[in-house]
Formats: C-alpha cells, sequence, structure tokens
C-alpha cells in the first residue's frame, strides 16, 4: 500500500477531529463543520487577550507559518524545539520565561513542550524521543505548505544531467542575491539531555 495515501488517511482523520466554524450557509449563518486538510489548524485561545493573559502578556507566534515565512522555517522550528538549556552565567530569567537558545534575544515565554522523551507512541515502534518528535512538529505543520511544483535532484533520481541542471537553475532563480546567515551552535556534552 502507497505511504503517501496512508500519510493523508491519518491527516484527514486528525483534522476531522477539529470542530471548525465555517459559513455563512445560504441563509447568512455561520456553522459548524467537521474539520479537512485545507483548514488551518485552530487556536487554543478564542483570543488575542486569552493568548497574552495565558502567557504571562506575550502573544505566542503562530508557528504554522515560520515553514513559509521565515528563512530555513523548518529547521528554525526544529531547533526552537530543542533550543531549552539552562541560562548561562549572567543571564538573569525573570518568572514565566525560559532560556532558549535559537530564540532571538534568548528568553522566550513558551516552556518547553518537548519536555521529556516517550511522549508519543508510535504504532512502528520508532522510538520516540525528543529530536524525533522536534523533527515530525514542522513536517506536520508545513505539510499543506509544500509546493508540488517545485522539483529538486532527489525527487529526479534517473533524471539525465541536463535535468538536474535545470532543477538547480530553477531552484536558483527562486531568489537574488547573496544573505547573510547568522548560525548559533549549542552543544550538549555526550551523554547530556537534547
Amino acid at each position: 500500500m502507497d505511504v503517501k495515501f496512508l500519510v493523508v488517511c491519518w491527516q484527514q482523520e486528525i483534522a476531522s477531529s477539529y470542530d471548525v466554524v465555517d459559513g455563512p450557509n445560504d441563509e447568512g449563518e455561520m456553522f459548524t463543520r467537521p474539520g479537512i486538510l485545507v483548514d488551518a489548524f485552530p487556536s487554543p485561545y478564542p483570543n488575542e487577550e486569552a493568548a497574552r493573559y495565558a502567557n504571562g502578556g506575550a502573544n505566542p507566534p503562530d508557528l504554522s507559518v515560520y515553514t513559509t515565512a521565515k528563512h530555513e522555517g523548518l529547521d528554525y522550528i526544529f531547533a526552537l524545539l530543542l533550543g531549552y538549556r539552562d541560562p548561562p552565567a549572567g543571564i538573569e530569567v525573570r518568572d514565566g520565561l525560559y532560556y532558549n537558545v535559537y530564540f532571538p534575544g534568548g528568553l522566550i515565554g513558551m516552556p518547553s513542550p518537548l519536555h521529556s522523551d516517550g511522549l508519543v507512541d508510535f504504532e512502528d515502534g520508532t522510538p520516540c524521543t525528543k529530536s524525533q518528535m522536534a523533527k515530525d512538529v514542522p513536517a506536520m505543520v508545513s505539510h499543506h505548505h509544500v509546493s508540488p511544483n517545485v522539483v529538486t535532484v532527489k525527487e529526479v533520481p534517473e533524471g539525465t544531467p541536463d535535468d538536474m541542471i535545470y532543477s538547480y537553475e530553477h531552484l536558483g532563480n527562486l531568489g537574488t542575491g547573496k544573505r547573510l546567515k547568522l548560525r548559533t551552535d549549542a552543544y550538549c556534552k555526550q551523554g547530556a539531555e537534547e
């Protein structure tokens, strides 16, 4: 059986478990229906004020748009989920904030959502580590943002060199100019938590 088919069925099952307000109908009224794949993830808060109140005055960003709105968004979400550390000497963290090496400024109002291994049970027996969950989250969030028109070399294994050159040229023309990339490296001692 096709793996993509199974993944889509699983995602449809998850989407349909949420109720989505839609409309208006023919009578001009809003109605509730089961979710479908193209629906946005529902916000856990009814409005911005409730979100700020629940998060110590900080309005949490919608990370589902980071996959396309931020350069290297998938990598950013992965790093953000694994970037929680004890603050270095000299950094004071007030109540309600947490130190994250990949968050701009280092202090974030969201506690680590991946606080321990084993939060999910995979049917195929895949070990549930923080790293595995951090890979799964951006993949799930970005699934509907993927453009089917972008061709990469991985998708053209039998391609001729001309096909590969075309792919590189096509991908190269998506952006112009050089970008300055800043990078923060954080290392853990072997055997330490992620």
